[in-house]
């Protein structure tokens, strides 16, 4: 079921004079749209009207009056609202009530036009409409406005609620989907800091068995999975490959699967594995706070002698290059910490000035 908020309210209230008013020989709306076009409506068709037509129509949306009793065919000879009341025998003749509701969309009023019929009375359907006295068809018009107005004003209010809600709701939408992104970005950094780890362990054991050794995708895909901390994921892999080097005796090369990892015990109860990215700048920000407590400028030099255990300055360039793409994207994320190495230290500065120039 669709929720009277999706509607426009003058669509709206047109359905709702169809109901209650089954024997109208036609029912109009004019109105104004959210993007500010004037449209005009008869139940099979919304068609935007033409700037000719829009003036026209303008006299009535411009209007203080909220009811208005016309003549049948108005729209098509009679648009000034003066011309619409010249004496007591055309009044009689007009049939067709206009209500006119405040616009949602801009400063006007949007329209309904309904059309009588010819033989139609209060009491009953055989009397000319003619027969109807002024004060009665105040009347009409007065409870018909009354009650289409409370409908026309909820309408409003609830389509402001439900833009709101849905607002908040693209809101939470798109800030799940930014969370997913960098739930997926992790995992990336994750597979590529474990993918490095088991190259590692692969180059040693190649050299060990002289021969080649290639990783499969869901090797890595599986050990990533499994949170192992360093240790234990470097005893897995180099178990791995002596499960698949046993079973592949005598060939000149190995291929790395998942399925080499099915009768080795993995513990999964070990501390997850750091990124070797994060470990590199917290240590490095502690060594830099180290300095300047010793009044010292923070440079390679100073920062790679206070480090536990110290390392020689081209050690600190060569492990910022080796992991210059998750540096980057952590510096990126957390653009308020490590804020001393930053300012201070000539490796992350040329990394973000060569990632800026790219």
């Amino acid at each position: 079921m669709r929720l009277s908020a999706t509607y426009h309210p003058i669509l709206f209230i047109m359905n709702k004079a169809k109901e209650i008013l089954p024997m109208a020989i036609s029912i109009k709306g004019v109105y104004v749209n959210d993007t500010k076009s004037m449209l005009i409506s008869d139940f099979t068709n919304d068609v935007v009207l033409e700037e000719s037509d829009k003036v026209k129509f303008q006299n009535y949306r411009k209007s203080k009056s909220n009811t208005r009793w016309l003549p049948v065919g108005f729209e098509e000879n009679h648009f000034k609202p003066e011309l619409t009341q010249l004496d007591l025998a055309s009044e009689r003749e007009n049939r067709t009530l206009c209500l006119a509701f405040n616009s949602a969309h801009d400063n006007f009023k949007d329209l309904v036009f309904i059309e009588f019929p010819h033989k139609f009375n209060l009491y009953n359907h055989t009397n000319d409409f003619a027969s109807i006295s002024a004060s009665e068809k105040d009347i009409i018009s007065t409870l018909l406005y009354q009650s289409f107005l409370f409908d026309y004003n909820r309408v409003v209010e609830e389509a402001k609620s439900l833009k709101q809600f849905s607002q908040v709701q693209n809101a939470l939408r798109d800030k799940s989907k930014h969370a997913a992104i960098e739930i997926e970005e992790l995992k990336s950094l994750q597979r590529d800091f474990i993918a490095q780890l088991i190259s590692t362990v692969v180059a040693e054991k190649s050299r060990a068995f002289q021969l080649a050794i290639a990783v499969e995708n869901d090797f890595v895909e599986h050990l990533s999975e499994l949170k192992l901390s360093s240790e234990r994921l470097n005893h897995v892999v180099s178990e791995a490959i002596d499960v698949a080097y046993n079973l592949n005796f005598g060939s000149s090369s190995l291929t790395l699967e998942s399925i080499y990892l099915a009768n080795i015990n993995l513990n999964t109860q070990e501390e997850l594995v750091k990124d070797r990215a994060l470990e590199i700048l917290d240590s490095y920000e502690e060594s830099a706070k180290k300095c300047l407590m010793a009044g010292l400028k923070i440079t390679g030099k100073n920062v790679a002698a206070h480090l536990e255990p110290a390392v020689s300055p081209p050690a600190i360039t060569d492990a910022v290059k080796k992991n210059a793409n998750r540096i980057t994207y952590y510096l990126d994320k957390y653009p308020n910490k490590w804020k001393h190495i930053r300012a201070g230290l000539k490796p992350l500065q040329n990394l973000q000035l060569t990632r800026k120039a790219s």
